[in-house]
Protein backbone atom coordinates (compact mmCIF):
# COMPACT_ATOMS: atom_id res chain seq x y z
CA UNK A 1 0.00 0.00 0.00
CA UNK A 2 3.00 2.47 0.73
CA UNK A 3 3.77 2.62 -3.09
CA UNK A 4 0.67 2.79 -3.85
CA UNK A 5 0.43 6.41 -1.83
CA UNK A 6 3.81 7.41 -2.68
CA UNK A 7 2.38 7.16 -6.71
CA UNK A 8 -0.69 8.56 -5.81
CA UNK A 9 1.25 11.63 -4.25
CA UNK A 10 3.94 11.77 -6.97
CA UNK A 11 1.16 12.16 -8.88
CA UNK A 12 -0.85 14.77 -6.65
CA UNK A 13 -3.95 12.41 -6.53
CA UNK A 14 -3.24 11.30 -3.05
CA UNK A 15 -6.14 12.51 -1.79
CA UNK A 16 -9.00 11.67 -4.53
CA UNK A 17 -7.29 7.90 -4.52
CA UNK A 18 -7.92 7.74 -0.83
CA UNK A 19 -11.66 8.58 -1.06
CA UNK A 20 -11.95 6.27 -4.31
CA UNK A 21 -10.08 2.95 -1.91
CA UNK A 22 -12.73 4.01 0.42
CA UNK A 23 -15.69 3.82 -1.47
CA UNK A 24 -14.44 0.86 -3.18
CA UNK A 25 -13.88 -0.64 0.55
CA UNK A 26 -17.47 0.08 1.01
CA UNK A 27 -18.48 -1.58 -1.99
CA UNK A 28 -16.74 -4.66 -1.21
CA UNK A 29 -18.20 -4.96 1.84
CA UNK A 30 -21.89 -4.28 0.63
CA UNK A 31 -21.57 -6.96 -2.28
CA UNK A 32 -19.68 -9.57 -1.03
CA UNK A 33 -19.79 -11.11 -4.48
CA UNK A 34 -17.03 -8.56 -5.78
CA UNK A 35 -14.44 -10.42 -3.75
CA UNK A 36 -15.65 -13.66 -5.63
CA UNK A 37 -15.77 -11.66 -9.20
CA UNK A 38 -12.27 -10.91 -8.63
CA UNK A 39 -10.96 -14.56 -7.70
CA UNK A 40 -12.90 -15.68 -11.10
CA UNK A 41 -10.40 -17.99 -12.56
CA UNK A 42 -11.25 -17.82 -16.21
CA UNK A 43 -12.01 -13.91 -16.01
CA UNK A 44 -9.52 -11.76 -17.51
CA UNK A 45 -7.85 -9.12 -15.03
CA UNK A 46 -8.79 -6.10 -17.30
CA UNK A 47 -12.77 -7.62 -17.32
CA UNK A 48 -12.25 -8.15 -13.59
CA UNK A 49 -11.22 -3.90 -13.52
CA UNK A 50 -14.33 -2.99 -15.76
CA UNK A 51 -16.47 -4.88 -13.70
CA UNK A 52 -15.28 -2.98 -10.42
CA UNK A 53 -15.51 -0.08 -12.10
CA UNK A 54 -18.82 -0.33 -12.81
CA UNK A 55 -19.83 -0.96 -9.91
CA UNK A 56 -17.90 1.62 -8.21
CA UNK A 57 -20.34 3.77 -11.25
CA UNK A 58 -16.81 5.54 -12.20
CA UNK A 59 -13.76 5.14 -13.71
CA UNK A 60 -10.72 3.90 -12.15
CA UNK A 61 -8.22 6.30 -10.80
CA UNK A 62 -5.02 4.81 -12.42
CA UNK A 63 -2.97 4.03 -9.24
CA UNK A 64 -6.40 2.49 -8.20
CA UNK A 65 -6.31 0.33 -11.11
CA UNK A 66 -2.76 -0.76 -10.91
CA UNK A 67 -2.94 -1.45 -7.36
CA UNK A 68 -6.58 -3.33 -7.95
CA UNK A 69 -4.61 -5.45 -10.52
CA UNK A 70 -1.60 -6.61 -8.39
CA UNK A 71 -4.74 -7.53 -5.66
CA UNK A 72 -6.19 -9.61 -8.60
CA UNK A 73 -3.00 -10.90 -10.18
CA UNK A 74 -1.98 -12.25 -6.39
CA UNK A 75 -5.58 -13.63 -5.73
CA UNK A 76 -5.92 -11.26 -3.07
CA UNK A 77 -9.14 -9.37 -4.08
CA UNK A 78 -10.27 -9.81 -0.80
CA UNK A 79 -7.75 -7.19 0.76
CA UNK A 80 -10.74 -4.98 -0.60
CA UNK A 81 -12.00 -4.90 2.23
CA UNK A 82 -9.75 -2.66 4.22
CA UNK A 83 -7.73 -1.20 1.38
CA UNK A 84 -9.41 2.07 2.80
CA UNK A 85 -8.58 1.72 5.54
CA UNK A 86 -4.88 0.52 5.18
CA UNK A 87 -4.44 3.23 2.72
CA UNK A 88 -5.35 6.18 5.16
CA UNK A 89 -2.85 4.79 7.59
CA UNK A 90 -0.07 4.63 5.14
CA UNK A 91 -0.86 8.22 4.23
CA UNK A 92 -1.64 9.94 7.45
CA UNK A 93 1.45 8.43 8.83
CA UNK A 94 3.40 9.92 5.73
CA UNK A 95 1.48 13.01 6.38
CA UNK A 96 1.81 13.07 9.85
CA UNK A 97 -1.96 12.84 11.21
CA UNK A 98 -3.16 11.01 14.20
CA UNK A 99 -6.41 10.27 14.12
CA UNK A 100 -7.93 10.28 17.69
CA UNK A 101 -11.23 9.37 19.23
CA UNK A 102 -13.08 11.18 21.55
CA UNK A 103 -16.19 9.43 23.62
CA UNK A 104 -18.31 11.65 25.87
CA UNK A 105 -21.70 11.70 27.69
CA UNK A 106 -22.65 14.35 25.39
CA UNK A 107 -21.68 16.18 21.98
CA UNK A 108 -18.18 18.58 22.76
CA UNK A 109 -19.02 21.77 21.21
CA UNK A 110 -16.70 23.58 18.95
CA UNK A 111 -15.08 25.01 21.67
CA UNK A 112 -14.17 22.30 23.62
CA UNK A 113 -13.53 20.01 20.55
CA UNK A 114 -11.12 22.43 19.46
CA UNK A 115 -9.12 22.69 23.19
CA UNK A 116 -9.30 19.26 22.74
CA UNK A 117 -7.53 18.51 19.49
CA UNK A 118 -4.82 20.81 20.26
CA UNK A 119 -3.94 19.61 23.67
CA UNK A 120 -3.76 16.04 21.65
CA UNK A 121 -2.21 17.40 18.95
CA UNK A 122 0.89 18.92 21.79
CA UNK A 123 1.00 15.32 23.23
CA UNK A 124 1.47 13.59 20.37
CA UNK A 125 3.21 16.56 18.32
CA UNK A 126 1.36 15.81 15.46
CA UNK A 127 -1.68 17.27 13.48
CA UNK A 128 -4.92 15.38 15.17
CA UNK A 129 -7.90 14.55 13.42
CA UNK A 130 -10.57 14.37 15.95
CA UNK A 131 -13.97 12.08 15.36
CA UNK A 132 -16.04 12.46 18.60
CA UNK A 133 -18.48 9.71 19.73
CA UNK A 134 -21.26 10.08 21.93
CA UNK A 135 -22.09 6.85 25.07
CA UNK A 136 -24.24 8.42 27.70
CA UNK A 137 -23.03 5.09 30.16
CA UNK A 138 -19.46 6.94 30.62
CA UNK A 139 -22.06 9.61 32.70
CA UNK A 140 -19.49 12.57 32.08
CA UNK A 141 -15.67 13.31 31.19
CA UNK A 142 -13.93 11.85 28.41
CA UNK A 143 -12.23 8.44 27.25
CA UNK A 144 -9.35 9.04 24.29
CA UNK A 145 -8.16 6.65 21.75
CA UNK A 146 -5.87 6.81 19.20
CA UNK A 147 -4.31 3.98 17.86
CA UNK A 148 -4.05 1.12 20.95
CA UNK A 149 -3.13 3.86 23.22
CA UNK A 150 -6.56 4.95 25.59
CA UNK A 151 -6.93 7.76 28.39
CA UNK A 152 -10.40 7.12 30.46
CA UNK A 153 -10.83 10.02 32.18
CA UNK A 154 -14.89 9.31 32.37
CA UNK A 155 -16.52 9.31 35.48
CA UNK A 156 -17.54 5.87 35.12
CA UNK A 157 -14.03 4.85 34.55
CA UNK A 158 -12.94 6.67 37.79
CA UNK A 159 -15.80 5.07 40.17
CA UNK A 160 -14.86 1.42 38.34
CA UNK A 161 -10.78 2.06 39.60
CA UNK A 162 -12.56 3.28 43.01
CA UNK A 163 -14.81 0.47 43.07
CA UNK A 164 -11.27 -1.94 42.51
CA UNK A 165 -9.06 -0.13 45.11
CA UNK A 166 -11.76 -0.63 47.98
CA UNK A 167 -12.68 -4.29 46.70
CA UNK A 168 -8.53 -4.52 46.82
CA UNK A 169 -9.00 -3.32 50.51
Amino acid sequence: MQAAYDAAREAGVAEQVGRQLERLQSVARMVPELTRLLKHPTMTVPRKLEATAELLDEELLPAVRDLLAVMVEHDRGEVLQVAGEVYREVADEAEGVVRATATTALPLDGERADQLRAALARWFGAEVVLEQKTDPDIIGGVVVEVGDWSLDGSLRGRLERMRAALAAG
